[in-house]
């Protein structure tokens, strides 16, 4: 849900939230689920009723599409109804993957695209057919009218008058001449050259610190992190062993990322939901849906839990801590808040209670005094305010449906979200702008509940396959599972 660096730069410790169907045990009846919401039959997970039967299968459990809730249902004017009358996003249609059961919309698509011909290996003869380029000026006709033999233009080295015009490098071809320029620098107008601007044009050039030079670029690190010996684009962190704490419900888990070693940090919760970690004091604070109340526990010792806000009192979907004051900071599902108490609980502020629809991670930068918070009700949205709740702005409403976990990158100055509904990662700079889609997969993005980020990469855990995923947080690419699936 949310997912946070602590104690400015220097901290290993990374957290992620995974729900699990079948998990829990509920000794009274608690309906979590809002009045516009459908509660899914594993009594915790409440999805907005417009998704209810839409062809995408929300709950954990698929029972949001089961024929049972869907009679006569028909497919939204922005959906593709399959042949065999279930529902997919239009956009799925003639993508190359048969995402209808039957097959239905792969169907009749023109898979023809027209051809690109590569100019350094390849001459094109008009119409989207290719022909090497050792056939052209070689007396026979190769494209259909003859293109590749045209008359008195064969064997003509244009480079060998003023360069050809060309700022850098002049090619010569059978026919024409073509100009390139050397590495850090691109072409405009066919012939000028002009430096690339790396640290622009690639989020990823460097890990933090992109500093752009007359034809090419170099990379500097934070305090605490150094350049990767194999990789200088790269920073790592100088100290400690990166680990991941999991919430799962019933426990709480640590996973040490360097050997992928799973240990158990807390036992026996109801429903564990959102989690944070303060990494001077070694205490972990998490939220429980079922009992309704905020626990701390010692990451060392475990299992000794106190209670921070007494049973009944809160439900939680977000959680996060300011470290530098000793504030938690959280959501409450239930009341359409953003509240604050201290450690101890015994002191307690609403910070934002006004348009507020179903508020649920939240994540902040106490250095430079933000809070960051998701709300994927009747108008889904990202939105951030001074920690005390003054300036409060939207940062992001379009294209979000589901915005279910949100992490910041407080070295790039970055927030990262999942879309549990678009299966997709984006992120944005901390004010909205410059927002990029990182990855979008139905594959490993199927349900998508929480994310984190450290270093290079991108964590998340997802419902449906019970996993927690890995990926570069630049490209999307990479993507790997770090535990098993269905743990």
């Amino acid at each position: 849900m949310f997912c946070i660096q602590c104690f400015f730069f220097n901290t290993k410790i990374l957290y992620l939230f995974l729900t699990y169907q079948g998990c829990l045990n509920l000794t009274q009846s608690i309906n979590p689920c809002l009045r516009l919401e459908f509660q899914c039959k594993d009594l915790i997970t409440c999805i907005n009723l417009d998704w209810l039967c839409d062809g995408e299968a929300d709950c954990p459990g698929g029972d949001d599409e089961h024929l049972t809730n869907c009679k006569n249902k028909t497919c939204r004017e922005d959906q593709f109804q399959c042949d065999n009358l279930s529902c997919i996003a239009g956009q799925l249609i003639c993508n190359g993957v048969a995402d209808c059961a039957d097959r239905s919309d792969e169907r009749n698509c023109d898979l023809h695209k027209q051809t690109v011909c590569n100019a350094t290996t390849h001459f094109d003869c008009g119409g989207g057919q290719c022909i090497p380029l050792a056939k052209v000026c070689d007396k026979q006709k190769d494209c259909p009218d003859g293109e590749d033999e045209p008359a008195n233009k064969c064997d003509i080295n244009e480079c060998s008058i003023d360069n050809g015009g060309c700022m850098h490098k002049c090619i010569d071809q059978p026919i024409g001449y073509r100009c390139e320029c050397e590495t850090g620098y691109k072409l405009i107008n066919n012939r000028t050259c002009i430096d690339v601007n790396e640290c622009a044009e690639d989020p990823g050039a460097c890990s933090q610190i992109c500093i752009n030079e007359i034809g090419g670029f170099k990379c500097e690190c934070m305090e605490g992190y150094m350049r990767d010996p194999r990789n200088h684009t790269h920073c790592k962190a100088t100290e400690g062993h990166a680990s991941l704490l999991l919430a799962r419900r019933h426990d709480i888990r640590k996973i040490a990322l360097d050997h992928m070693e799973m240990t158990s940090i807390v036992n026996n919760t109801k429903s564990a939901t959102a989690l944070d970690f303060v990494f001077r004091t070694g205490m972990i604070f998490w939220s429980d849906v079922s009992t309704q109340s905020i626990y701390k526990a010692p990451i060392d010792e475990g299992n000794e839990k106190t209670v921070v806000l007494k049973a009944s009192s809160v439900t939680s979907d977000g959680l996060a801590v300011d470290w530098i004051y000793n504030h938690i900071y959280f959501t409450d599902t239930h009341k359409g808040t953003i509240e604050l108490t201290n450690f101890d609980g015994n002191m307690g502020k609403v910070l934002i209670e006004d348009e507020l629809d179903i508020p649920r991670s939240i994540a902040l930068d106490p250095i430079e005094g933000w809070m960051y918070w998701s709300d994927w009700g009747a108008s889904p949205r990202i939105e951030r305010a001074g920690m005390d709740g003054t300036h409060r702005t939207t940062i992001v409403n379009y294209d979000v449906k589901w915005p279910n976990g949100i992490t910041l990158d407080m070295v790039r100055k970055r927030i990262y979200w999942v879309d549990g509904k678009l299966n997709i990662i984006s992120s944005a700079n901390y004010d909205g702008s410059q927002r990029r889609q990182i990855l979008y997969s139905t594959e490993y993005l199927r349900h998508p509940f929480s994310i984190t980020t450290f270093e290079d990469y991108i964590y998340w855990t997802d419902w449906d396959k019970q996993t927690v995923f890995k990926a570069n947080k630049f490209t999307g690419q990479n993507v790997e599972a770090i535990t098993a699936m269905h743990m």
